[in-house]
């Protein structure tokens, strides 16, 4: 199997998640906009929920992830 195919099986779940089809922008809020709330909402119900979390986390991924903001790991350490 290559790279690329063992990838994409590891997101399949990305397919199945409630945000599929929605702004990304929700996910992505920066210091202007603020809120979060709207893509909070739409995490609530997800179905793949608990993978999203496990790819965030393993990834130290940015944004609103699970519904919960995550911030780099750099950023972490200045607070």
């Amino acid at each position: 199997m290559t790279g690329r195919k063992v990838i994409e099986r590891q997101r399949a779940w990305v397919n199945h998640a409630a945000c599929r089809d929605s702004d990304p922008t929700l996910f992505f809020p920066d210091a202007l906009r603020g809120g979060t709330k709207k893509a909070e909402r739409i995490c609530v119900h997800c179905p793949v929920i608990a993978e999203c979390n496990t790819y965030a986390t393993e990834g130290q991924e940015e944004g609103i992830w699970a519904g919960k903001r995550r911030y780099p790991s750099h950023k972490k350490s200045l607070r």
